[in-house]
Formats: C-alpha cells, structure tokens, sequence
C-alpha cells in the first residue's frame, strides 16, 4: 500500500507541475558547477552554481540525465551531469578510465543527434587534452568533489537543448525493451521489472550514497529463485514513481519532520496548501518558509479550534492525508508505520493529545510545550535527540495520530529519568515531565473507562484537591514539606529534599516519610520565628491538614511501595501542588482581613 501511494502521489505531483518532479528517465540533483563548451570542443573555466558563504549550500538542484546507483569497480559514467573524475579525468588514481568510459557512452548516444550543440559535444569528448584548459586554481576547486554540467555560450545547459533531450529519452526507451519482464505489484500491468529501487540520498544516518525502501541483499529474503527487486515484482516504471516521490517529499520541508533517528513524511491525496501547513503543525513541524500571512492565520484559527474540540470551519476536514515513518539502516530504509486518515480524524485525535498533557503553567515559563518530540526528549540522556530510542519514538507518535494509548515503555522512561535526576536539570523539565505523565494516566483511564463517578483519581489539569489517589496525595505532600525547607532555609540550598529523596519517596514511601516528616517540623517551627513567614506557616499547615485529612480519612497508612501507576500520580501531584504553592494567591482572609498577595 505504501508503494502504491506514493506512485499515485508521483502521477499527481507529474500532472500538476513538470517542474517539482521528473519525468522517467531524469532526476533531481545536486550540481556544483558549470563547464562552459566552446564552439571547438574547448574547456572554460568552471563557473560555480551554489551560495557564496560559509553557511551557504555548495550546490544546486537542477533536472538532469538520471543517476543510477554506481556498484561494483566497473565505471559507470552518467550522460551530461557527472565529477569532474569522469567528465575531465580530474582523479589520480582511475581519472583516465573514467574519462574513456564516459566519452565512450556520450559519443554513443550523441552519434546520431543533430545540431550544433551536439557538434560541440562530441568535439568535447573527442579530446584528448580537455585538462589542459584548466588553470591550476580550477582544478583545485573542481576536485573538492560535486557533480558538474555542461553548457554553452549564453548559458545554456546541454541537457535543455530539446534534440539532445530527445536523444536520450530515445535510449531510454530502447532500454525499457530489454530486461525481465513481468507483471507489475502496483499498475497491473505487464511490462519491464525493476531490478533495483531507486536510491534515496541525504537521509542522516543512511550511507552518503543513498538507502532504499525496497531492498533484497541476502539469500533469506529471495523466494522462487528472484534476486534483488524482482522479489517485490515492480514495474520500471512504478519504482521509479514511488521512489521519486520519495525523494521529493525527503527534500520538501513543507512535507517532512524529524523525530530522532526517523523521519516523517506526509502527502494529501490532492492539492491543499492550508490543509498541508496545519497537517505540518500537528505533527510538531515549524512553519515553512514560503508560508503566507494568510494561510498562517487560517492555520492558527484551526489549530485554537482543535484544543477546545470545536469544528473545523475553514479547513476541508475530508482530505485523506498518509503519514509515513521512515528511518535509516545502512542502505535500508525501515518502514516504522504508516498511518492513513482524513485530516478530520487526525485533528480530532491530536487534539485529545493536547488536552491530555495540558497541565498548568510553572511560573516563570513562558508556555507549556506541545510538541511531542520536545517532550520525549525527557526521556533521553542529556535531553539530545540522538539518544531517543526508536522503540519509543515510533509508537508515542502512532499514540498521538490514533488517540490511543501510550506505550508503557514511556511511563518507565520517564520514571526511570525521575529517579536519575528528579528533573532538576532545566526549569521546564518537570513541567514537560508531569504533562507527559499526566497524559499516560487520563488515556489509560479514559480508554478503559474506569474513571471513577466521585472524581477522586482523576487526573486535572491544576491541583485537585478531591484526588484521593495515595501516590497523589503523598506527591503533594512532598512538594509542601520541600516548600517548608526552602522557606526555613533559603531557595540556594546545596541539596533539598527533593535532591536526597525524591526517588524513595516516590518508589518506596514508608521508608524515608517518617523522618521527613519530623525534619518538616522542624521547619515549620524556624519558620514560625520570623513573622515576615507567617502567611506561609499558615500555607503549609493549612495543605498538611487537607492531605492528611484525606489520607487518615480513609485510614490508610503510609505504602511500602508505590506501583507504576501510582508513582506517575505522585509526580503529578508534586509538580501541580508545587506550582500551586508557589503561585501568588490571596492570603488568608480569616488571618489577616486583607486582600493582599501571597508572596514568597
């Protein structure tokens, strides 16, 4: 099904715009450089194509003869766009081999090409000491590698003059003819096979000379005595399609993001620009380039829609969108999933997504973040995309485009980080953690419907003071004892309790709550000697009778240990009744009779 797609998606792309991909037979690639051909078969100087600058790209991406994969010590030259090692010999080791076999095959195809130009060409390759019109600067600059194009006075370049185009379009032709013949997977149709699929180059991770969807390189992947990809049964034809618009949509950062390792495309199964930018939000992409103020407004408006569930008014809910997850393995590329849905029903589950890890705000940030990568990365050592595991990567984003659950390799990721350095790395990090966490807790009690009536497990967005959840509560109860140790001794401690005990309270709880509670006493008691901490003694004692309220109530002791459910609720609870704490609020009216703020 994916290669069928993405054929259909190359048939469009071809019938919309000539231009955004080829046709059979030429490929988009990377060019470095034009040589320019004089009347007599004579060698200008380079002329360079890419950016001038530092950061500029060293290259330019131009229709030309297609490329195929070189394999194997036998040269294979390319017609009318290659290195300089094969178009002028310019290699030490195998330059001359190279510049025969490249002669050899233009002088073949253009033998029977009229024109001028054609004229100048063959003189060209009939030459012999074509590096001999090249200063020693030239040359230098040439063999720092990328491919070049050959062109004529006023510019234009050999493979736009429409009989040399037609010269090799003819061969291309006459090649089809020949090869395995069979009936093709995706048309139907019988015709040429294609013995390999095309090479997608550019791809991090992947080998610099590109990876393949379709592969067959072992014995114990071939069946009925087919090698390669004659196993896959693939027209010419349709490999080139499907590969091509592989490529496209690897190239068109309007279509395209990275999660980690993988990378995700996506294509509509017709033409909508707006519906393709809010498709690119709800991934986690960043807004192209080239995207208009309107479109951008259009986008917006949807996209605040989508958070409080409210139909979709100016975007066409119906378009079919299919989301691919690919990532590199060697000379492989791996299918993670694919995923196929109206936008209607992509929006609706993401927007599940943001109302399961909306959380409130820790004070001093600017914004809760919503992309999904941005909160995994909290899973990773060191916060670096690089050290995100595929295994989890892969179906959190299936999670998120489905609205099913997360997988419980997240919740033991994030505890498993929790315990490694509290999130105490970065002001945001326990923030993106708690609203991970809470996400994994309101799915699995939404989809299994086991949300009790009375609301006293569920998961809010702020505190909830009626949660009745022991790992919540016990949560909770930390963040007001570690409140009481900063107000008694100062917010630059060297360690809090939060550095030296957070771990165990949140596993294995009755054996450090005793004496935390007897040091918070101690706090609570230097506190009640400075008066300017009168309003936060009578913070602290208040939240200690609410909790301990609800858990004597119940007349539950302390656990010995906390299961992973629970866990996630203590960390969920501290982090909610944390910023509750520490966000100004009106004081007590009954101690003071005044409407003025809390205030640290």
């Amino acid at each position: 099904m994916i290669l069928s797609e993405l054929y259909n998606y190359y048939l469009r792309l071809l019938g919309e715009d000539h231009d955004v991909v080829p046709r059979k037979g030429w490929s988009n690639e990377k060019v470095s450089w034009k040589l320019p051909i004089g009347d007599d078969g004579s060698l200008g100087e380079p002329i360079f194509l890419g950016e001038e600058g530092k950061d500029g790209p060293k290259y330019k991406y131009m229709m030309v003869p297609e490329h195929v994969v070189r394999a194997g010590i036998k040269p294979i030259p390319f017609f009318l766009c290659d290195t300089a090692a094969y178009l002028l010999g310019l290699d030490d080791k195998n330059g001359a081999v190279k510049r025969k076999a490249s002669c050899e095959r233009h002088l073949e195809l253009l033998s029977t090409c009229a024109g001028p130009e054609a004229a100048r060409l063959r003189a060209f390759f009939r030459r012999e000491d074509v590096m001999e019109d090249l200063s020693d600067a030239a040359r230098e600059s040439l063999a720092q590698g990328g491919a070049c194009v050959l062109s004529f006075a006023g510019g234009r370049c050999a493979h736009e003059v429409p009989e040399i185009m037609n010269a090799w379009d003819s061969s291309q032709r006459e090649g089809g003819r020949s090869g395995r013949i069979g009936q093709c997977g995706i048309t139907g149709e019988t015709g040429k096979l294609a013995r390999l699929f095309p090479q997608v180059t550019g791809i991090p991770g992947a080998q610099s000379s590109g990876a393949s969807l379709v592969s067959f390189n072992q014995q114990s992947f071939e069946s009925y005595g087919k090698k390669q990809s004659y196993n896959a049964s693939l027209s010419d034809s349709a490999a080139f399609g499907a590969g091509t618009a592989l490529k496209y949509l690897f190239q068109d950062d309007r279509h395209r993001i990275r999660l980690g390792s993988m990378t995700v495309v996506f294509w509509a199964d017709r033409e909508a620009p707006v519906e393709d930018a809010l498709m690119l939000e709800l991934l986690g992409g960043a807004a192209a380039a080239s995207e208009d103020a309107r479109t951008r407004s259009q986008v917006e408006a949807a996209l605040k829609s989508i958070r409080i569930s409210r139909r979709l008014v100016t975007i066409d809910t119906s378009v079919r969108y299919f989301v691919l997850g690919v990532s590199p393995n060697a000379a492989r590329l791996v299918a993670r999933f694919f995923e196929v849905g109206t936008l209607g029903e992509l929006a609706e589950n993401y927007g599940w997504y943001l109302r399961d890890i909306d959380i409130v705000r820790d004070a001093g940030l600017a914004r809760q973040n919503t992309s999904l990568l941005t909160l995994l990365r909290q899973t990773a050592l060191l916060g670096k995309d690089e050290n995100l595991p595929a295994p989890l990567v892969n179906p959190c984003f299936r999670a998120m485009l489905r609205g099913t659950r997360f997988p419980a390799s997240l919740e033991t990721a994030l505890l498993s980080r929790m315990r490694a350095d509290h999130g105490a790395n970065n002001r945001w990090d326990m923030m993106d953690r708690a609203s991970l966490m809470k996400a994994c807790l309101v799915r699995k009690q939404r989809l299994a419907s086991t949300q009790a009536a009375d609301k006293e497990s569920e998961v809010t967005v702020a505190l909830n003071r009626n949660n009745e959840n022991v790992g919540y509560l016990l949560g909770r109860l930390f963040a007001v004892m570690e409140r009481a140790q900063q107000g008694a001794q100062g917010a630059n401690l060297n360690a809090t309790i939060r550095d030296k005990y957070m771990g165990s309270a949140a596993t294995t709880p009755a054996r450090v709550y005793g004496n935390l509670l007897g040091l918070c006493q101690k706090h609570v008691g230097a506190m009640r000697r400075d008066a300017a901490n009168g309003w936060l003694v009578r913070r602290v004692e208040r939240e200690f009778d609410e909790i301990f309220g609800l858990l004597a109530g119940g007349e539950r002791p302390i656990p010995a240990t906390l299961g992973n459910d629970d866990q996630l609720m203590f960390y969920v609870g501290y982090y909610q009744e944390r910023v509750d704490l520490w966000t100004k609020r009106l004081q007590d009216d009954e101690q003071s009779g005044s409407s003025n703020d809390e205030e640290e």
